[in-house]
């Protein structure tokens, strides 16, 4: 049996975690390579180049680890034992109810959450929150319809 099968949690929660971390290096790297603003440090010859910060790296993979896998885990649980069925309609009506049931739970979770770790005030994480949730959505939105349509249609519930 795989570990998949034998501790499904345990091992979509570390597989989260990776991912997490090693996505938001592939970010900052893109990001780095793609910038067209260099600020004056960064174009002197003996300036060093931008490093990776890791730290928000593992950041977010804690997140990925710690809170996400676990929520998504038993929503994904839950949302199949509800909506059971790969119809067209089916996925439609769990793409709905992640969007407005469990997007702004994660979201609401990403924010204190990460705030937490870089020791943000209750204030600096509310200021965080109302600037950038709204964002955040519709980039969820733009990602994770047409990602989701893909896994609640063609991907087994084990997989996800």
């Amino acid at each position: 049996h795989s570990l998949l099968g034998r501790r499904p949690l345990i091992t979509q929660a570390i597989t989260v975690g990776v991912l997490y971390t090693a996505g938001d290096i592939v970010a900052q790297q893109a990001v780095k390579f793609t910038s067209k603003d260099t600020t004056p440090s960064e174009t002197q010859e003996n300036s060093e180049p931008k490093m990776i910060e890791i730290e928000r790296s593992l950041h977010l993979g804690a997140f990925g680890l710690l809170i996400d896998a676990p929520v998504l885990f038993q929503w994904y649980k839950w949302l199949d034992q509800k909506i059971p069925a790969k119809t067209k309609t089916a996925v439609a009506k769990k793409l709905l109810a992640d969007q407005l049931l469990c997007t702004p739970i994660i979201l609401g979770l990403f924010f204190p959450f990460l705030g937490v770790l870089k020791g943000y005030s209750v204030d600096q994480i509310k200021e965080n929150i109302y600037r950038d949730f709204v964002p955040t959505v519709i980039a969820d939105i733009v990602l994770w319809i047409p990602a989701n349509f893909i896994n609640f249609r063609y991907v087994p519930s084990q997989y996800r």
